[in-house]
């Protein structure tokens, strides 16, 4: 690589080494998400810690982030902070010495010091790291030489790069998922949820409902939820309305200024990217239009079970290229297999149901209209999606970060989700009406089954009310807990 060129971009990239502020290319906003506080607060922990999320959800800008607090509110000298986008036009990304050659033109020309004699930390951050090749074996070689870098690498394909650190930096890395803004994020970007003022604290809420999970008892969660509806009455018909929005057009960070209907627009534009670049160039997809007839099927059946066989019969391709291509998607965070509930470690033989990730998404391929009337006519499943979603994240909560899996229960009676642990389960219905009008028959066939204390009844009515080992929890309260 042309030494010349390669020194050029280095300093294009990292402007700060110059005492020019970070470019607004990477530090695209000052709202910081609670992701960047769990990325900042554990970096010292590993020296490699990977960020794995979907295109377009933010990860670059966390970085941006990133380098905004090592060089400000931690006083980190500028030569010290190094910023690599494999993606720049200039670079080889394709070079497999590509991640070393930029290293060592940085030691050699910026840093002024060589690696192995560092006295304090340096930090190296590369976006989309699983486009240099061989990546995993370098970032192995300076891990293991110099102990004084700490690596930040983000990518967009979730199980490659994971499994590349796994293999090849075992014990050296933690990983951070970063996905699209949950309901509570949106709000908070607004200004609407300040934790700060002290009138509401999620962290709080999460902390009581698992309590109340490991000892089973309903007792403590049901008196924070009535703290916070109380803390919040003066702000509950706005957070209702900003749910609304978030129904329509889901949490990518791109799109929260937008209209409803530009962001829509946008989220489709953004989803003919993702799945006829990035995905069919990293797994050499020759038909991608093939994936969107998946993509669509699973819009069309979400809440419904996922049949291989059917999916195969309908587009016309085999069984194995089906699940090749939702493993795909999986792999790109758009899609979710919400498996059956077991109770145990077996795994479950039923088919899995089907869910899009994002509801902005979910909307897209649907054909929703932001107008009221398309609105209500599905907002059943768009709820349904949210809740998934904000399950999943809860799950990561109360498992401690060790899984975020939503299973769901269809064994003589039906349960819409539950997430579980050693010590807990917690099974959930959504209904997008007053839950209390609904019988909620294999809900509570499921709490008197497993011997729980209570489940949870999600609506779209605002009702918050207990009776029957059912806690019904508004939508918009619940997802600003998750």
């Amino acid at each position: 690589m042309d030494e010349q060129r390669l020194l050029r971009v280095l300093s294009r990239l990292n402007p700060w080494w110059n005492g020019k502020p970070v470019p607004s290319s990477i530090l695209k906003n000052e709202h910081r998400r609670r992701d960047f506080y769990t990325l900042r607060d554990r970096l010292d922990e590993r020296p490699v810690t990977t960020v794995c999320g979907p295109r377009q959800v933010g990860k670059t800008t966390m970085i941006g982030q990133l380098i905004q607090d090592l060089l400000t509110n931690q006083e980190t000298e500028p030569s010290r902070v190094f910023y690599l986008s494999t993606e720049a036009s200039a670079l080889q990304a394709g070079d497999r010495s590509l991640i070393a050659d930029v290293l060592d033109a940085y030691e050699q020309h910026f840093l002024g010091k060589s690696f192995t004699k560092l006295d304090s930390p340096v930090y190296v951050l590369i976006d989309e790291v699983q486009k240099a090749d061989g990546w995993d074996e370098t970032l192995k070689f300076y891990v293991d030489t110099c102990p004084e870098i700490t690596f930040v690498v983000t990518g967009s394909v979730s199980t490659l790069i994971q499994k590349s650190a796994s293999e090849t930096l075992v014990g050296r890395v933690q990983r951070q998922t970063v996905v699209p803004f949950n309901f509570s994020d949106v709000a908070r970007y607004h200004g609407e949820l300040d934790e700060s003022e002290g009138r509401f604290n999620s962290r709080q809420l999460r902390k009581s409902l698992a309590e109340s999970l490991y000892s089973d008892d309903s007792s403590e969660f049901v008196d924070a939820l009535k703290r916070a509806v109380a803390s919040l009455s003066e702000t509950e018909p706005v957070l209702r309305s900003r749910l609304d929005e978030y129904i329509l057009k889901g949490g990518y960070p791109g799109v929260i200024p937008d209209e409803p209907a530009d962001a829509l627009y946008r989220l489709d534009d953004d989803l003919q990217r993702v799945v006829t670049g990035d995905l069919t160039t990293t797994f050499s997809v020759e038909k991608p239009e093939t994936v969107f007839k998946i993509l669509q099927y699973f819009a069309d059946s979400t809440g419904s079970k996922v049949s291989i066989n059917g999916i195969s019969n309908e587009i016309g391709v085999t069984r194995k290229t089906v699940e090749n291509y939702i493993d795909y998607l999986e792999h790109f965070f758009l899609v979710y297999r919400s498996p059956h509930y077991t109770g145990s470690s077996k795994p479950a033989r039923k088919q899995p149901m089907a869910y899009i990730s994002d509801v902005g998404h979910l909307n897209s391929l649907l054909g929703v209209s932001p107008d009221a009337t398309t609105a209500t006519e599905d907002r059943g499943v768009q709820l349904e999606t949210v809740v998934c979603d904000h399950l999943r994240r809860l799950q990561h909560y109360l498992s401690d970060r060790r899984n975020s899996r939503v299973e769901h229960y269809n064994k003589m009676s039906e349960v819409d989700f539950v997430v579980s642990g050693n010590d807990y389960t917690l099974p959930v219905e959504v209904k997008n009406g007053d839950s209390r009008d609904r019988s909620l028959k294999g809900l509570k066939r499921f709490i008197r089954n497993e011997e729980l204390d209570f489940g949870l009844a999600v609506n779209g009515a605002g009702v918050l009310d207990f009776g029957e080992n059912v806690i019904h929890v508004p939508a918009w309260l619940f997802c600003s807990i998750c």
